[in-house]
């Protein structure tokens, strides 16, 4: 099967597009199809597996891709590494009629895979995600305070979450779209706040795939217990691709990619920290009157990126 979707970022491209925000990748991919070298990370959706182990970089000067063996010849759709990769190996890959599968010998060619399947009955996944403060084994033992989360989407549109590292999954479609036989439409992607600690939120993209089926985003505030819908101002709904800011808990800034119209910025608000503000005021010699409070996210507002 051929790959459906090729993601490359080169070292020197990316220093020299940082600052333009999104404009220009269509040209960007166009001109530099054929990059042999310089390469960071690469994405394959509907494909084997490749890895590029930096070990064998630093030791043959090159770099040099390995087939990791999953136990069939699957059709990977979503991958997640642990954040905390360094110490756990831990890696994640979401199949297309087989599930999730986790290995946590992600740096050995001969890798052993698991299913991690419980509680899930739609077994062709469609997106995966791994919280941000998964594990954290890498931390220091007094300031271990991850979790084992993940979130993961299917075909047939339904949502699961697993606290526990896939050991179990919980449906998670409180205040979706109803789920209807055929389905109307699948997850296209999923993704956790890097603030997920502190502020909870998961986000959810719906794609119809009939008549009557639901495009949309929709978002969690309570780690899936119910969904609200969150595109508000946004033109095209079939969002195929979440990217979130690392300070995401003060600027609020969230790219999404749509199937038909480019990229959109989300403009919005980030949360006012009264008690450091208040410090702030109070060394620059000004008197705290009045404290007004602004929401995370109030301002439920996208733009064009491009």
């Amino acid at each position: 099967m051929r790959p459906r979707c090729l993601v490359f970022i080169r070292e020197t491209v990316l220093r020299s597009k940082a600052h333009s925000w999104g404009a220009g990748w269509a040209s960007f991919l166009l001109s530099h199809r054929r990059i042999t070298g310089g390469l960071l990370a690469v994405a394959v959706l509907g494909a084997p597996i490749v890895s590029l182990l930096a070990p064998a970089v630093a030791r043959a000067g090159v770099n040099s891709w390995t087939p990791v063996t999953l136990p069939n010849n699957m059709n990977v759709t979503a991958m997640g590494l642990s954040p905390a990769f360094p110490c756990d190996k831990t890696v994640f890959v979401g199949t297309d009629g087989f599930g999730v599968y986790r290995t946590t010998q992600g740096d050995e060619d001969d890798a052993i895979w698991y299913p991690v399947n419980g509680g899930i009955t739609d077994l062709s996944i469609t997106s995966l995600a791994v919280s941000p403060n998964y594990n954290r084994c890498d931390r220091a033992a007094q300031f271990n305070q991850g979790d084992t989360t993940l979130i993961a989407g299917t075909r047939t549109g339904r949502v699961y979450i697993s606290t526990n590292g896939g050991a179990s999954w919980t449906p998670s479609n409180g205040g979706l779209p109803e789920i209807t036989d055929p389905h109307g439409y699948s997850v296209g992607a999923v993704a956790i706040s890097p603030n997920f600690a502190s502020d909870r939120i998961m986000l959810a993209s719906l794609q119809a795939v009939s008549a009557n089926g639901a495009s949309g985003v929709f978002r969690t505030t309570n780690s899936g217990t119910s969904w609200l819908q969150f595109d508000a101002g946004l033109p095209d709904r079939n969002v195929q691709a979440f990217a979130m800011s690392a300070n995401f808990a003060n600027d609020a800034t969230l790219f999404v990619g749509t199937r038909f119209s480019g990229v959109y910025r989300f403009a919005g608000h980030a949360r006012l920290d009264l008690t450091a503000s208040a410090e702030l005021l109070q060394r620059e010699g000004w008197r705290l009157r009045y404290v007004v409070r602004i929401d995370n996210l109030l301002n439920r507002e996208f733009h064009h990126a491009g």
